[in-house]
């Protein structure tokens, strides 16, 4: 899957300004719907976003899949298998890990435009103002979101680049078999080799792109360990100074395993 965070190639515009960038390809609906998002402050105060999180219905059971300390963004993101949106990629791993996300990404995959709009206008009736949009790209809509109940603070990823018909189509997509995990938070669906290769922490290509060496480097940090045709695609890069950084990082990484 094609990287996300901001680069040459994604203009990152500051959300404060968004208004002054008419470049920016992301449609007036979104703009729209952020704008609330950034003026919420004016309809929901902390005490209101405060009670709408307490009148949430408990059931032990619910989002079962997600791990209990991840459980409340699921009731806000209210991602939905059949439907979209989904929730895919680390967050879904670790969480069929039985870990929580802690620091990492939580990213969220859309069916079309309208959905996005739906679960950021969700977003500003639910989040007090502590929650905040980092930064706006062509490719994706990044937010720090905060129960106001729990005080807990996650890293949501809205990914707009592209939209999926289902979330086999999300799948898909994805460039690791270990990334290949959908999931709506009480059931998930994998790829082929999916489970496999997160028991053995197995680092294995389904979709080539740019940035496999970079991806790849990041699961080592993780614990897992490239096929043989990851490192010999990465040995006969043309980027040789690639080639030469991967090889001094894996090393490193060596190391430290």
């Amino acid at each position: 899957m094609m990287s996300l965070t901001p680069n040459t190639h994604s203009q990152v515009i500051n959300w404060e300004h968004l208004d002054q960038q008419p470049q920016l390809k992301i449609s007036n609906d979104i703009k729209n719907a952020l704008d609330n998002f950034k003026d919420r402050h004016l309809f929901v105060s902390q005490i209101s976003a405060t009670c709408r999180a307490l009148s949430r219905k408990i059931n032990i059971n619910r989002h079962a899949f997600a791990h209990k300390k991840d459980r409340n963004i699921i009731d806000i993101i209210k991602p939905n298998m059949s439907t979209g949106p989904w929730i895919a990629g680390g967050a879904a791993r670790l969480w069929y890990q039985k870990q929580n996300v802690n620091k990492h990404d939580i990213d969220v995959f859309f069916k079309n435009e309208q959905q996005v709009v739906d679960v950021i206008n969700s977003l500003s009736k639910s989040v007090d103002s502590n929650s905040k949009l980092i930064f706006v790209s062509e490719n994706a809509l990044s937010f720090t979101i905060h129960d106001p109940v729990t005080s807990d603070v996650w890293h949501v990823q809205f990914i707009i680049k592209k939209y999926y018909d289902s979330a086999q189509d999300v799948i898909n997509d994805f460039d690791f078999s270990i990334a290949q995990v959908v999931t709506d938070g009480t059931t998930a669906v994998f790829g082929g080799r999916t489970q496999e290769d997160i028991e053995n922490k197995k680092i294995r290509l389904i979709n080539y792109n740019r940035d496999v060496i970079r991806r790849t480097l990041k699961y080592i940090a993780y614990g897992f360990e490239p096929t043989a045709e990851i490192l010999d695609l990465i040995k006969n890069n043309p980027n040789k100074d690639l080639v030469l950084y991967f090889e001094n990082k894996h090393d490193e990484y060596d190391e430290l395993l």
